[in-house]
């Protein structure tokens, strides 16, 4: 992993924060587990103007209090043939990943069996741009929307190669319990 000019914050992430740089990290055959965090990325928090990109990593049973049980941005991250698995946050939102703002390109990759109020396995709120191609969701669980995906308004979240949901529109590939729904996708106003 090579970085540029970093500044890292390990209080405010499980394995460590990241604010005011450049990292790309080619992390093959990395694998973050069982991280914890009393506040936002259970494994990696992207703060301020950072650039990560993340190939082949593995991430196992992340846990966050606030949001993203694994990653959360307020930047910019590329995860590409990643996978990312049991990831938690116990109050709000992003099971696996929180998109704060930021862009997240979500490439190739797995994200199963993770965890949140809304947005089993990603949600992005206020300005964020979430793309997501060639990728499996796969029992992620919401207690409230998107069992997958969960995108608040103004957020732009595109399903590649073709497909755009508008803004302010919850995606859910998992199960959400107060609604009883099984694993249908299914495209909600919010």
């Amino acid at each position: 992993m090579s970085s540029e000019s970093c500044c890292k914050y390990p209080f405010r992430s499980g394995a460590f924060g990241l604010t005011m740089c450049v990292m790309h990290a080619g992390a093959s055959s990395t694998t973050f587990s069982n991280n914890t965090s009393k506040f936002n990325g259970g494994d990696i928090a992207v703060l301020g103007n950072a650039n990560m990109h993340v190939i082949g990593a593995t991430f196992s049973g992340g846990v966050a209090t606030e949001s993203g049980g694994s990653i959360y941005t307020e930047s910019n991250i590329t995860l590409e043939e990643c996978t990312i698995t049991g990831a938690k946050v116990t109050k709000n939102s992003g099971g696996a990943i929180y998109v704060d703002r930021g862009a997240a390109s979500i490439v190739n990759s797995k994200l199963y069996a993770n965890e949140a109020y809304a947005g089993g396995a990603v949600a992005a709120s206020k300005t964020a741009v979430v793309s997501i191609q060639g990728s499996h969701f796969a029992n992620n669980m919401a207690e409230g929307s998107g069992g997958a995906v969960h995108a608040e308004l103004n957020v732009q979240l595109y399903i590649l190669p073709s497909a755009k949901l508008a803004p302010g529109m919850s995606a859910g590939c998992g199960r959400a319990r107060p609604r009883g729904r099984g694993c249908g996708c299914e495209i909600e106003a919010i």
